[in-house]
């Protein structure tokens, strides 16, 4: 709402979650789906993307771990996409990382942000929900370019009460804090998944595979 003007559009790789579209729509803008392949693990990749984007692109979503997939991007399939982004000076990136911590396997995580040229035209978000099993307490966070976050502040402060000064508390704690126990509760969730994708397996005409990262479910049916 800080950022898209009538018509402009968004580039969303799909499988995505459920708000991004009605999120852009809301906003005035046009949602662009871009459907990316079981073979590439439902990653977006640079011949999708170069093909996709436009000078109308004002925004582009990567989610990783993705929501639903679970496929999380590597630091090279990252940079690749850079590439391309580097080139649409106007285009923006808004870096949906809320599963951040939530991935197995010794998959390092990587973020677009990191690139330098990319970092002032990138708006991360994140929370507390996932990493930190506070979902109940609402709160997320966005660090970016100041004149975008600045933009967010004034529509925010006019249309919401805000977070207490609890949740805000706690949710510092929690990002300050020891994180030794993330990496418990990581491996009871892989134990979780592991179970879930072998039962899944053993049932006729369902695929379940481990990428990097995490894991999707695909139907034969």
């Amino acid at each position: 709402m800080a950022t898209i003007n009538k018509g402009d559009e968004v580039l969303i790789p799909a499988p995505y979650w459920v708000s991004y579209p009605d999120i852009i729509l809301l906003a005035g803008g046009k949602p662009k789906i871009v459907k990316c392949e079981e073979k590439d693990n439902f990653k977006l990749t640079p011949k999708k993307l170069k093909k996709a984007i436009s000078k109308k692109t004002k925004w582009i979503i990567l989610n990783s771990p993705s929501n639903p997939t679970g496929s999380a991007y590597t630091k090279d399939e990252i940079i690749s996409l850079s590439k391309i982004l580097l080139k649409y000076k106007k285009t923006y990136i808004l870096s949906d990382d809320i599963y951040e911590h939530i991935i197995y396997d010794n998959f390092k995580f990587f973020t677009i942000a990191q690139i330098d040229k990319l970092k002032k035209r990138t708006l991360t978000m994140n929370g507390v929900s996932k990493s930190y099993s506070m979902t109940g307490w609402r709160i997320g966070y966005a660090a970016g370019p100041k004149e975008i976050i600045k933009a967010m502040a004034k529509i925010q402060s006019q249309s919401t009460s805000n977070p207490t000064s609890i949740s805000q508390a706690a949710a510092v704690e929690a990002l300050n804090g020891t994180q030794e126990f993330i990496k418990e509760r990581s491996d009871s969730f892989k134990e979780r998944r592991d179970f879930v994708v072998d039962s899944l397996n053993n049932i006729k005409g369902i695929n379940c595979l481990k990428p990097e990262g995490a894991f999707y479910v695909f139907s034969k049916l």
